[in-house]
């Protein structure tokens, strides 16, 4: 029997929403009302560092995110 996927993950004993849950809960919560765009701002052998930008439907910037993972980190 198959697991189902809650869409959270467990992380060093704390509970984290996947990205894809998230992403599906604010389409289900704005539908088409807003965009999402994503951007590589850096990738080399040590980091990598994502830019998230939530605009309206005028492409207003509403709201803006950075990410940044060091590669040994760890293994996520």
């Amino acid at each position: 029997m198959p697991i189902k996927d809650t869409g959270v993950v467990n992380i060093h004993g704390k509970d984290y929403k996947t990205v894809a849950k998230r992403v599906d809960e604010f389409r289900k919560e704005h539908k088409t009302d807003f965009s999402i765009i994503t951007s590589l701002i850096n990738l080399d052998e040590k980091t990598v560092v994502m830019k998230a930008e939530i605009l309206d439907k005028e492409r207003n910037v509403i709201a803006t995110g950075y990410a940044e993972e060091n590669r040994t980190a760890s293994q996520i």
